[in-house]
């Protein structure tokens, strides 16, 4: 149901017409840009980055590990906290500085969302939520989750990591045909042309 607004929140505020296949900003906020606090302002920088390198790569093949790579490189897109179901583990995510910006910008009856990317910015947050819904969540957030967690001597997480071994991006194994059939390898062909496939 998550997944389900924010996409119908993503297809209100933007268009392919008015954001342009490569997530260009419209020039009026330059002129805003200096009402924004730093969190806001690297909300929207980070959620343009991601939009404009995963545009520059349409009509092109991107392995598991280069897709994973550029997204991790997006700070509030990953902040997690992992907790155990019984054996299964349990991945929640934090968007609220990301939520804290689209509330204050990105309502839809708000003309000039375009105007503050709000189309880069859900975006990314819905390409997150599907990376976290499908069969990769695990694999996707190990690596991060135990890099914040030794940072940060975060023994409740080193422990429910002890004797997992974590996998980095680029030695994935997995088959065309399982990528093929996650949401998130569907929204990147659908949205930027992108071919996702297995590690090389």
């Amino acid at each position: 149901m998550q997944r389900k607004n924010l996409f119908n929140k993503f297809l209100a505020l933007t268009s392919l017409g008015a954001l342009g296949l490569m997530g260009l900003v419209n020039p009026v906020q330059a002129r805003v840009w200096f009402n924004y606090s730093t969190v806001e302002q690297n909300v929207m920088l980070q959620s343009w980055q991601l939009d404009l390198t995963l545009a520059q790569h349409a009509n092109q093949e991107l392995t598991i590990a280069e897709f994973f790579d550029l997204v991790r490189a997006v700070p509030y897109l990953n902040k997690a906290t992992l907790s155990k179901d019984g054996d299964k583990f349990k991945i929640d995510l934090n968007f609220s500085e990301i939520v804290g910006y689209t509330d204050k910008y990105c309502k839809t009856e708000t003309e000039n969302a375009v105007d503050h990317a709000c189309g880069n910015i859900t975006g990314a947050q819905i390409l997150r939520l599907l990376i976290n819904n499908s069969d990769f969540a695990v694999a996707y957030a190990f690596p991060q989750i135990k890099q914040d967690a030794t940072t940060k001597k975060d023994s409740k997480t080193l422990n429910l990591l002890k004797g997992i071994e974590v996998t980095e991006y680029k030695d994935l194994k997995v088959s065309q045909d399982v990528l093929d059939k996650a949401e998130f390898t569907q929204y990147l062909a659908e949205r930027y042309k992108i071919k996702l496939v297995p590690n090389r």
